[in-house]
């Protein structure tokens, strides 16, 4: 039930077709209440480029909402391959259009994990309840030398939550 990530990189033969065969092994005792195995989850094959954001590196926010404008923050790790300057671009899609693009460079170190942290505004942002479920997509394209390396899609919803002593 624990997500895991495996870089087959160096497993990969180019030119060729490859087969991706996953195997689980029981362990006598290994589990407290149950010591069956198998793969209970979907499997998915991610790509990314030498200049990515992996999955699960990317964390989306509300910081406030001021107004019709919603503030939103986005912490995110690039994981680099090679030194190099990267180019980051947020674009925010709401019901597919386009609200709002921005851009910001990035210089990545080989074999580094940099943690980084923007903040966008969204304007005249469209909230999420219970009633108005809206949904906004976050596109990440990174680029290296104007090459697309990486690319990746997050959907996340603008809403506070306060939680205090006198309203629970």
């Amino acid at each position: 039930y624990t997500p895991y990530l495996v870089d087959l990189t160096p497993f990969i033969l180019k030119g060729m077709n490859n087969k991706l065969a996953i195997e689980t092994f029981p362990l006598n005792h290994s589990s407290r209440w149950y010591s069956g195995n198998g793969i209970y989850r979907d499997v998915f094959v991610w790509e990314g480029g030498d200049v990515r954001i992996e999955p699960w590196d990317m964390f989306i926010s509300t910081n406030k909402i001021e107004g019709n404008d919603a503030e939103v923050r986005l912490r995110y790790w690039i994981t680099s391959d090679k030194n190099a300057k990267a180019e980051v671009k947020f674009t925010v899609l709401f019901e597919g259009k386009e609200v709002l693009t921005a851009s910001v460079y990035e210089s990545v170190k080989k074999g580094k994990k940099e943690q980084i942290e923007r903040v966008i505004t969204i304007p005249n942002a469209h909230l999420w309840d219970l009633d108005n479920p809206n949904l906004y997509t976050l596109k990440t394209d990174i680029y290296v030398k104007d090459k697309l390396v990486d690319q990746s899609e997050n959907t996340f919803g603008v809403r506070t939550i306060s939680i205090g002593v006198d309203t629970g």
